[in-house]
């Protein structure tokens, strides 16, 4: 495994730890759907038999649903500060 991967994959730990570490302490949904999102893709760059189509397929599904996810982080603490 080379040095970029090691690293790309302890951002992905710390990702993961931080936002499930929130949502342990505020029990919102959108950050155990963030804390899971780097597993996607960490299970995308491992996947080598999936057809190129088929996998930018599937990227674009994990951006979508990425940025829905960020939204309603975004909005969840907006409305935690009211």
């Amino acid at each position: 495994m080379e040095s970029a991967d090691v690293a790309l994959l302890c951002v992905y730990a710390f990702v993961v730890v931080y936002f499930l570490r929130r949502f342990m302490r505020f029990r919102k949904l959108p950050s155990l759907g963030i804390a899971l999102l780097p597993t996607g893709w960490v299970l995308l760059a491992l996947s080598s038999g999936i057809p190129s189509d088929d996998l930018r397929a599937m990227k674009w599904l994990g951006v979508a649903l990425g940025v829905l996810l960020i939204a309603s982080v975004t909005h969840a603490d907006r409305t935690e500060a009211r």
